[in-house]
């Protein structure tokens, strides 16, 4: 593990989080329970060009006759955000918000990371409401939210690389 690696790896252990380890992607894999779903968390290292991603994946598949709604809603909610975005991962028919950052001569402390990781699970968590509404088609009761999701949830496991890894 190089330098960039040790300092994601020092943050996850100073906050307890519980990981997998991905020697050869170099990636940093985990679940964070948030309000309606366990979103899949990769950070990913790219020593080469000292660059760090966190992609919080929304874990449950959109259906082909809603995707048209997905593009729209989120390209609004893109419009709006600073510094995470929301793509479709047409692979796996999810969700996914991607935040990065240069640390270009090891510049990366808990504080970054903190902010990385958590602008990526706060864009996926908070944009939730509006995704359901899309592939839902209309705004959802918080009872059927927790319905819908509980049918729709992948389980763990079975997104096989659901990530872009920076090259």
């Amino acid at each position: 593990m190089k330098s960039i690696a040790l300092k994601v790896k020092e943050f996850l252990d100073s906050n307890e989080f519980t990981y997998h380890y991905d020697k050869e992607e170099n990636s940093f894999l985990m679940t964070m329970n948030c309000e309606y779903a366990d979103l899949r968390i990769c950070i990913s290292v790219n020593e080469e060009i000292s660059f760090v991603s966190c992609y919080s994946m929304i874990p449950f598949r959109i259906r082909e006759g809603r995707i048209s709604s997905i593009y729209e809603v989120l390209n609004e909610i893109n419009a709006t955000s600073m510094f995470a975005f929301l793509y479709y991962e047409k692979s796996n028919r999810i969700i996914v918000s991607q935040t990065g950052m240069n640390v270009d001569g090891g510049v990366v402390n808990n504080e970054l990371l903190k902010e990385l990781v958590g602008s990526s699970i706060r864009q996926a968590d908070n944009s939730l409401d509006k995704i359901l509404q899309a592939v839902y088609g209309k705004v959802m009761s918080e009872d059927d939210k927790l319905l819908f999701l509980s049918k729709m949830m992948i389980p763990d496991g079975d997104i096989e690389k659901n990530r872009t890894v920076v090259s």
